[in-house]
């Protein structure tokens, strides 16, 4: 859920938007060449997207346009000239390394992103990466989590988390 009021869901390879605040029906996004799997929203509205089938990350921008309250608006007030000028759309990609399996996601503080990524898809597998990944930089040297099976993810709280 996002600080804009939108229910962001990654569904077979698209991204639906669900206005909890019935400004529009649902909305998908389909982006060719990249696959949503897993999400972290942003707190400026929009989201971060993981493609792990194709090793990148996308940054998804804007909002469909408005559709309730209907009617027409009265002619003395100043409107755009363009019915939606933020429209929804992968505004950026950023190419991730292609070894081993991205598993997970997460927004932390100062626009930076936490990256789990295993070794190998596969019983097994002894290895796990936590990668930080900034826009601006890209993705640092991942530190290496040693005898880890499978990692599916973590919570930011201090109370812990899975």
């Amino acid at each position: 859920m996002g600080t804009d009021g939108v229910l962001y869901l990654a569904v077979s390879g698209t991204l639906v938007l669900v206005d909890r605040r019935n400004r529009w029906p649902d909305f998908t996004l389909m982006a060719p060449g990249f696959r949503f799997w897993r999400l972290a929203a942003l707190p400026e509205g929009g989201v971060m997207a993981l493609d792990r089938r194709g090793s990148q990350l996308g940054r998804v921008t804007g909002l469909p346009p408005q559709v309730e309250p209907s009617g027409t608006p009265d002619p003395g007030i100043l409107r755009s000239c363009q019915t939606n000028p933020g429209p929804v759309q992968l505004a950026a990609r950023y190419p991730l390394p292609a070894a081993g399996r991205w598993a997970a996601i997460a927004a932390m503080p100062n626009g930076q992103f936490a990256l789990l990524s295993w070794q190998k898809d596969d019983a097994t597998n002894t290895k796990a990466f936590l990668h930080l990944f900034n826009e601006a930089t890209g993705a640092a040297i991942p530190w290496t989590l040693a005898e880890t099976a499978f990692p599916l993810g973590w919570s930011g709280s201090k109370s812990g988390g899975s």
